[in-house]
């Protein structure tokens, strides 16, 4: 992961996404990996992906990261599905009443 983080901040997505997926196929419950997939296919406004990634990143975490739900919902919404993002919005709002930071301005 260390790698993949180097390359993304040295802007090669295409070598990060590919330490994140031999992350993913060495555990498939790497919650940073799918994050950091879905970050990278983010980047580059390929959001169906983004949110696949985000979800499985929510799913590893049990529904527990607000981050992470936020983002998928965000994702959700680019990618035209309205309902997802608003029932994901629902739940870390039932699970974190308290969570009302903005996570994209």
């Amino acid at each position: 992961l260390l790698m993949a983080e180097v390359h993304i901040q040295n802007g090669k997505s295409d070598m990060a996404v590919i330490f994140c997926k031999k992350c993913t196929e060495k555990d498939k419950s790497c919650k940073k990996a799918w994050e950091r997939l879905g970050y990278i296919r983010e980047k580059e406004s390929a959001y169906t992906k983004a949110a696949l990634n985000y979800e499985t990143a929510w799913a590893v975490t049990q529904k527990s990261s607000p981050n992470i739900g936020f983002k998928l919902a965000y994702n959700y919404l680019k990618s035209g599905r309205n309902v997802d993002a608003i029932d994901v919005c629902n739940t870390i709002l039932k699970k974190f009443p308290n969570c009302t930071r903005n996570y994209y301005e």
